[in-house]
């Protein structure tokens, strides 16, 4: 990697930190209570004390999900979720590190569920990064909470390190930017990063509305093809944006995925 490479550990890190924690958990549980004679009470007390973290957790999740859905993450505490979960405030740094942390998950079961819902319909390496990066800003414009969400976690570090290294593994794909060097490489990321939380972050605002959506994805669909220095570039374009047109996503309550292809 170039440049960029401080941009992708930090999202490793900020990705997996939580993950590794309870990993690490289960794990040890799991030592203890293998090592203990079958039915042993300190075993089904241990096991007992596991499966409530793993629904201490599931409340954790389920509350920040209704909470950032209904009015926002910058507007939702810690101590909010902590309520309404029932929990401890102190449970959520105990699992998750911080409201940032609860959020990137979140945000990656999301898109993993559009992203491996459109991978069964067979698109080359540039069709599928461009046609699955368009459906998120069409996301975020059907719906508004959504929207409101991504506008909102983008300015977390954490979270705007996931979105560098996502933009980083489709240009390390292209030959041509590779050949280009280490300066083209950083800028290019930079700037593909940055573009769709701009066209999102106009888009909520006043005004934003008077452009349409198609218009929008468009002008992000044409920018990453010149940055990404895909071939066939035209061709490429008319092609993705033709593809858009045969899938309905959004996001219903709570962030619960809905997807489906128009057209056969």
């Amino acid at each position: 990697m170039y440049l960029l490479l401080p941009f992708y550990r930090c999202w490793a890190a900020g990705e997996f930190c939580a993950l590794e924690k309870s990993r690490h958990r289960a794990y040890t549980v799991y030592t203890l209570c293998t090592a203990m004679p079958a039915g042993g009470e300190r075993g089904r007390i241990i096991m007992a004390q596991y499966e409530k973290g793993i629904e201490t957790k599931r409340l954790l999740l389920q509350a920040s999900r209704e909470l950032f859905y209904r009015q926002g993450y910058e507007q939702t505490t810690t101590r909010q979720i902590a309520e309404k979960s029932g929990t401890n405030l102190g449970l959520i740094k105990y699992y998750f590190e911080s409201k940032a942390d609860i959020a990137l998950l979140i945000y990656l079961e999301i898109r993993n569920a559009f992203s491996g819902w459109l991978q069964q319909f067979g698109y080359t390496v540039p069709q599928m990064y461009l046609i699955d990066s368009a459906l998120e800003l069409r996301l975020c414009f059907n719906s508004p909470p959504f929207g409101r969400f991504y506008d909102q976690i983008y300015k977390e570090p954490k979270l705007r390190a996931l979105f560098q290294s996502k933009v980083l593994d489709s240009l390390h794909m292209s030959s041509r930017v590779n050949a280009m060097g280490a300066e083209y490489f950083t800028f290019a990321c930079l700037s593909i990063s940055a573009i769709k939380p701009a066209l999102v972050s106009f888009y909520l605002n006043p005004g934003g509305e008077k452009y349409s959506p198609d218009s929008y994805i468009r002008y992000y669909m044409a920018q990453q093809i010149h940055y990404l220095q895909y071939e066939n570039p035209q061709e490429l374009l008319e092609f993705c944006l033709q593809e858009l047109t045969k899938y309905y996503f959004d996001a219903a309550d709570n962030f619960a995925p809905v997807m489906s292809r128009l057209v056969p």
